[in-house]
């Protein structure tokens, strides 16, 4: 179909007008888009609508950026507030997100609930072995770790609880202080003595020479009052006396019939010529002494010495002796 002509003109002129309609339609075909769904290019604008418009308005960029704002990315999202979720079904084990209803159905499922026990009796395994823990006794504790032998005493060690296994009849629960354990202690009577039970004779010296009988034990750091009486026999008529003591020990000894002093681990009695002793009626002799022995730093024995008071002959001290010390 032709072209319509333009009224009032020829026809050269019509045909040029028709061209240029032409062009200028296509011109605007080409630069304008319709009104009817248009495809823009380029980049195309038209004005902001305000963040809370909710119409058919074209949104920008704009209007898109200020209401996204308030919404959190996907990626790494910082909420505020109170966000939240959907509650996952209990025991859910994946990347759900745990709101705190999850956590506290998690929580009250695993809590521990303690099995109710008899009265004064504890959670233990005493078995021996590796087991499960059972309400048991204080007693049968204590027995599983330090044993059942009847009078042991629980102390407490440098590092840990320990047992002092029992001492002897009569002995004493004795402190060492706060550094030391404590240690089961013999009683130290304030008066000791011994009765010697057998007799005893000497020919071949004249060096003192203990006792086997009259002997006493003694403390270090005290001081004792010291008494003895000898039973004896002899062929000279003498015997020579001392008292021994621990290393560091000093005595005063004072005999019926004189005094001898001496410093040191022992003092002597009668000198070098011996002591005569006290004559009876059946022949046999006594004598004795009294006096004082202090001890040192070391504990030990006090001890009678004796021996013939003459190169030669033979003196027997007789049982019945006697030695006795007591606590000043």
């Amino acid at each position: 179909m032709s072209a319509p002509r333009l009224p009032g003109i020829g026809e050269a002129n019509s045909q040029r007008a028709e061209s240029a309609i032409r062009q200028i339609a296509m011109q605007l075909q080409n630069e304008y888009a319709p009104l009817a769904d248009p495809v823009f290019t380029g980049d195309p604008q038209a004005p902001t609508p305000a963040t809370s418009d909710n119409d058919t308005s074209v949104a920008t960029t704009a209007y898109v950026k200020a209401n996204l704002a308030s919404y959190a990315p996907l990626a790494s999202p910082a909420l505020t507030g109170n966000p939240t979720a959907p509650t996952p079904t209990a025991g859910d084990n994946d990347t759900s997100v745990a709101t705190t209803a999850f956590v506290a159905t998690a929580i009250s499922a695993a809590a521990y609930s303690p099995p109710a026990i008899a009265d004064k009796r504890i959670m233990a395994n005493i078995s021996g072995v590796s087991a499960a823990p059972s309400a048991s006794e204080l007693s049968a504790i204590l027995d599983s770790i330090l044993g059942t032998t009847q009078g042991a005493i629980v102390y407490r060690g440098a590092s840990a609880w320990a047992k002092l296994d029992p001492g002897t009849s009569g002995q004493f629960l004795q402190t060492q202080g706060a550094a030391a354990n404590p240690q089961w202690a013999t009683v130290q009577q304030p008066t000791t003595s011994v009765l010697k039970t057998a007799n005893t004779a000497r020919n071949t010296s004249i060096i003192l020479t203990d006792d086997p009988d009259l002997v006493l034990a003694v403390e270090a750091n005290t001081v004792y009052l010291a008494e003895c009486a000898v039973f004896y026999t002899a062929s000279g008529g003498n015997i020579i006396m001392a008292i021994d003591g621990p290393s560091g020990a000093t005595a005063l000894i004072i005999e019926e019939n004189g005094f001898g002093t001496g410093a040191g681990a022992a003092a002597v009695l009668g000198g070098s010529t011996g002591d005569a002793g006290l004559n009876s009626t059946s022949g046999k002799q006594a004598t004795g002494f009294r006096g004082y022995i202090s001890t040192g730093s070391t504990a030990g024995n006090a001890v009678v010495q004796w021996n013939r008071g003459n190169a030669t002959g033979t003196t027997t001290v007789l049982a019945g002796s006697w030695f006795r010390l007591t606590k000043v």
